[in-house]
């Protein structure tokens, strides 16, 4: 599609962003199914699986800042 581009190499945060990622999904459909059939079983696994979507959603994102900083504060080889 575009001229020149590379896509990155797989890297390890890769793996947390797929665990988040899949527990999103995991939790989306437990969601479709708690509204479908209407338990409270369902609906408490909902909550559950949602705070714990939204756990680890926070952790990836401060990792992630946290990597940025620490990419920022190292000095870089310039050649000017």
């Amino acid at each position: 599609p575009h001229v020149g581009y590379e896509p990155r190499t797989w890297q390890n945060q890769d793996y947390f962003d797929l665990v988040v990622s899949s527990v999103g999904f995991l939790v989306a459909r437990l969601g479709i199914k708690a509204t479908h059939e209407n338990t409270s079983r369902l609906a408490t696994h909902y909550l559950i699986g949602t705070l714990v979507a939204g756990i680890l959603w926070n952790i990836w994102n401060v990792l992630e800042f946290a990597m940025f900083v620490k990419e920022e504060s190292n000095p870089k080889d310039d050649d000017t």
